[in-house]
């Protein structure tokens, strides 16, 4: 393992408690009341061709059109020479996108926890649960489980902070900038989201801790990053004067 990389990992933790604090403070409601029109009991951006659409299945199609690009030129790596070098980068790529999607998926599946549009405060029918209260105190009798946690369209962007990872292993000085791209997109992808009443912030959060991990320790098993070149020492005084 890539111990420079290791060292990066401390951002999982910070962000899951940075999520927590979203929920346990309310910090969740006082983002999406924002979003929220008390009045007409609805979310007024949800529904609409550049929320839906544009923002929300044009985002999905994106990945998804990366991830396939990433899958044709692995396969086809193996037989055009350009490529071959390339070939792990694509492998990795992909496995990020698949693995940060495919996590996530799963835990939506059984976290039980409901979207903000299903919830007694936003119109719908449930009552509100942080992840804690939820794992801590079941709840039965409500009808269906929810499967709103973590964010889901997130992790589509979010997985694309493999890009960061690609930039440290090939060219080290351009990956601060695509850090801050590749976290611009996995906000946009969670701002759609929280517009539309599909999810609170402190979802994305944990999904963005999801993938931060997992595109780091895949990158992390790869071979150490290249280190930046050592400063030539100067060539020694040739000596003149014969001693």
């Amino acid at each position: 393992m890539n111990p420079e990389l290791l060292r990066r990992l401390w951002v999982t933790p910070a962000l899951l408690l940075l999520a927590l604090l979203f929920q346990q403070m309310h910090w969740d409601w006082l983002v999406t009341d924002h979003f929220f029109d008390y009045v007409d009991s609805r979310f007024p951006m949800r529904g609409l061709w550049w929320s839906d659409g544009l923002l929300h299945d044009g985002g999905t199609m994106i990945v998804a059109g990366i991830a396939s690009v990433s899958l044709i030129a692995l396969v086809a790596s193996y037989r055009i020479a350009r490529l071959r070098p390339l070939r792990g980068d694509f492998a990795y790529l992909l496995a990020c996108i698949a693995l940060t999607t495919g996590v996530v998926a799963l835990i939506k599946s059984v976290s039980g926890i409901h979207c903000p549009v299903e919830l007694a405060r936003y119109g719908g029918r449930f009552h509100y649960e942080a992840l804690i209260d939820r794992l801590l105190r079941p709840v039965v009798g409500e009808g269906r489980p929810g499967a709103c946690f973590p964010g889901g369209h997130s992790s589509g962007g979010l997985s694309l902070l493999a890009l960061y990872f690609l930039a440290l292993h090939h060219r080290w000085a351009y990956a601060p900038r695509v850090l801050m791209a590749t976290v611009a997109i996995g906000f946009v992808f969670a701002l759609t989201q929280w517009i539309r009443g599909a999810h609170f912030p402190s979802h994305d959060l944990t999904t963005a801790a999801i993938a931060w991990a997992i595109c780091l320790l895949l990158a992390a098993t790869r071979r150490r990053l290249p280190t930046m070149p050592a400063v030539a020492a100067p060539p020694e005084h040739a000596n003149i004067v014969g001693s």
